[in-house]
């Protein structure tokens, strides 16, 4: 069991690698109408919500991850906010 990684974890890294292909869709094609886009990523899970918002305070996978998501929003132009889909409405499941 403490070989597993959590599905919390899972769900962070992939905001995180999503939010990286966002970084580099827009510095590949910017667009001068918008020069600080913000992307607004769902996620099913809201502890993963959270540490994309707040960052991981306990995990310490969370906390790992927390650290190159820190990097990779200083001096970008790219924002991020994060939005939670109800299991109900999440039609395409993990």
């Amino acid at each position: 069991m403490g070989d597993t990684i959590s599905i919390n974890t899972l769900e962070y890294a992939a905001i995180i690698i999503n939010y990286i292909a966002l970084i580099i869709a827009f510095l590949d094609a910017p667009n001068d109408n918008d020069p600080f886009p913000t992307t607004l990523l769902f996620t099913n899970n809201v502890v993963s919500e959270v540490w994309i918002c707040k960052g991981a305070k306990k995990s310490p996978a969370g906390k790992a991850l927390s650290f190159p998501q820190a990097l990779l929003m200083i001096n970008n132009p790219v924002g991020i906010h994060a939005d939670r889909i109800s299991t109900t409405d999440n039609v395409i499941a993990n």
